[in-house]
């Protein structure tokens, strides 16, 4: 490859018999994990975005350092990235294409975290998310009657366990629904403000069967490309732990409607609102009407979490006690709007502050505020999952 190319992948640091190795892996699983060295690191980082030739590389490396690298280890570099899966180049390319093909011809989307994000056998998923509930319901989660709609977290289930529990408790007790709109956070779309699937969505405990029918409808109303990209539902998270949740709580009888809120404007100064898009709009509009038709045999799930601060989110220094109470200020700032069900409140509040804090939700947040007009929201919990290097907030909200 003559200007090697990193794909969007995860890097993390890892101590392996007491040396320092950063780990490049693929959270959609299309690449192997390598561990690269300090150094090595640093320069697939630094100069393998498709802009430097080897060459290029050894003088840059050269004028700042003083040493020639030599142009064997640079491709040698070059070459371990691309045999497992990491690099931009006709290798993934191909990888990426045969994914897709097999995603079309499956009938279920697999489960992307069972064994890593919680328990992969049915009766210790089951025990598990038992406690999760009966852990929520200890500190005070009650049913709330008339729940129409919820705001859940999508971190995982060891941080944000309870706030699971205190928004799926609140559906104890209810008409259990026969639909499920479920609103997934979609953190890797950049090209499509809304992508769904017509794949049902494989658990431990069975499978989630998607309502094929809801989903020929709209994308009958908002045209192909709603559902072209379907294939990244394969590599994102916030559905399948939604999914996880309701297969718990309601068994087989049930189907849901996934659905990932992606490339929506940034909520920066100047930013149209959501529904001025044509493409959301025509979907809000078609959600809205079939949510009213459906009336409480339908349920609207947000799979969402709220702020992202920290070093690996971008900041240059720690979390601290201090920011904490900043970040937990403007998140209840955003809250209130969301609370009087006002989309476009919300979207305001979070263009004003352009999203400092990146809460990467508010998509789905928009999409469920805008299809259930005249809903009032409760915040039932609020939580940070507190880590100098990256902390995350979330909430629970049910809405009657």
């Amino acid at each position: 490859m003559e200007k090697p190319r990193l794909r969007r992948i995860e890097i993390e640091p890892l101590v392996f018999e007491n040396r320092q190795f950063f780990r490049f892996s693929d959270p959609g699983g299309l690449a192997d994990e390598l561990l690269l060295s300090p150094a090595a690191a640093q320069i697939a980082v630094e100069f393998f975005n498709g802009a430097h030739t080897v060459e290029d590389i050894q003088a840059a490396i050269m004028k700042a350092t003083g040493s020639l690298v030599p142009s064997a280890l640079l491709k040698d570099l070059a070459a371990k990235l691309d045999e497992a899966g990491l690099l931009d180049s006709e290798r993934h390319a191909a990888r990426l294409a045969q994914a897709r093909r097999d995603y079309a011809d499956a009938p279920a989307r697999p489960a992307l975290l069972a064994g890593r994000g919680y328990p992969a056998q049915k009766e210790e998923l089951t025990a598990f998310l038992g406690a999760i509930f009966a852990g929520a319901r200890e500190e005070g989660a009650r049913a709330v009657p008339g729940t129409r709609a919820l705001l859940a977290p999508h971190i995982d289930f060891a941080r944000g366990g309870t706030a699971y529990g205190f928004a799926y408790e609140s559906l104890r007790g209810g008409p259990r629904p026969e639909v499920v709109v479920i609103l997934g956070t979609g953190h890797h779309v950049s090209e499509t403000p809304l992508i769904i699937t017509d794949k049902d969505f494989d658990t431990p405990l069975g499978a989630v069967a998607t309502d094929r029918g809801l989903v020929a409808r709209l994308c009958a109303a908002c045209g192909p490309e709603l559902i072209a990209g379907q294939y990244e539902h394969t590599t994102e998270h916030s559905i399948e732990f939604q999914a996880v949740c309701l297969k718990h709580l309601f068994g087989d009888d049930f189907r849901i409607v996934p659905v990932l809120c992606g490339a929506f404007p940034p909520a920066l100064d100047g930013a149209p609102l959501p529904s001025e898009v044509p493409a959301i709009a025509r979907f809000i509009a078609e959600l809205a009407v079939i949510v009213g038709e459906l009336g409480p045999r339908c349920l609207v799930v947000g799979g969402v979490d709220f702020a992202h601060v920290g070093p690996r989110f971008g900041a240059e220094e720690p979390v601290d006690a201090a920011e904490c109470a900043l970040v937990e200020a403007a998140d209840r700032m955003l809250l209130e709007p969301v609370e009087a069900g006002d989309a476009d409140g919300f979207y305001e509040r979070l263009r004003s502050i352009e999203n400092r804090h990146n809460v990467c939700g508010y998509a789905a947040v928009y999409t469920l505020l805008k299809a259930l007009p005249g809903l009032s929201g409760r915040v039932l919990r609020y939580e940070q999952a507190f880590d100098p290097m990256q902390t995350v907030t979330f909430a629970a909200v049910a809405f009657a």
